[in-house]
């Protein structure tokens, strides 16, 4: 039986300085999306995780090792240690999910698209909320 839950908090509650999360807490899955001021923005975010969720699931890809590459990831970001252009843990090549992440960014593109929402300024507000371009 499946037990997903999603929810929205406020940024400042993400266990990574990135605007969706997920995580298994037994059977069930938690997806966490931080809150925007469009919630087709919140949707988008949530659909991306829920795919590659079930893909790292699937594949299997542990989220504990998920979760690591990412707080790795975000501490190499901050020190400038990553090449401009990545601009998420999503899209670095060491990554371990990165097969499923892409897949779920491509999920996410054709429902942007299908809602009317344009990829350029939704990554804006992503990027504006998340670790972005310029480290720390």
């Amino acid at each position: 039986m499946l037990d997903i839950s999603i929810r929205t908090i406020p940024d400042a509650e993400q266990r990574c300085d990135l605007v969706g999360d997920w995580f298994k807490n037994g059977e069930s899955l938690k997806i966490i999306v931080s809150e925007l001021d469009d919630p087709k923005l919140e949707w988008l975010i949530a659909v991306h995780e829920l795919i590659e969720a079930c893909l790292c699931d699937f594949n299997p890809v542990p989220e504990p090792e998920v979760f690591e590459f990412d707080k790795q990831w975000e501490r190499e970001f901050k020190e400038g240690k990553i090449p401009l252009g990545i601009n998420e843990p999503g899209d670095d090549p060491r990554n371990p999910y990165r097969r499923e992440h892409l897949f779920a960014t491509g999920i996410e593109k054709l429902l942007a698209s299908f809602l009317g929402i344009d990829w350029v300024a939704y990554e804006k507000v992503l990027k504006e909320k998340s670790v972005g371009q310029t480290p720390a």
